[in-house]
């Protein structure tokens, strides 16, 4: 999965939380938003405007997270089925 952030100032970020699903606790599943929940703190990687984190389907990871506070965020999503 690949997401790219394109907006907001350069000097906010986002901060993506990722961590191995293997290192981690489920608490909750909503497959028909493509969302779970997980107990579980990850390392942070900051991403500003115009830059990209790739995931694959083994990473969970956490978004919109602001690094300044709250900020609009603008993201783009291309899942890739494997």
């Amino acid at each position: 999965m690949r997401r790219v952030f394109v907006g907001g100032g350069y000097t906010r970020g986002m901060s993506l939380g990722c961590k191995p699903l293997d290192d981690i606790v489920k608490m909750e599943d909503r497959p028909e938003d493509d969302v779970y929940f997980f107990d579980a703190e990850g390392d942070h990687l900051v991403v500003h405007a115009g830059q990209f984190a790739v995931f694959t389907p083994h990473d969970a990871h956490r978004l919109g997270v602001t690094v300044d506070g709250p900020a609009p965020i603008k993201k783009v999503v291309v899942k890739v089925a494997l």
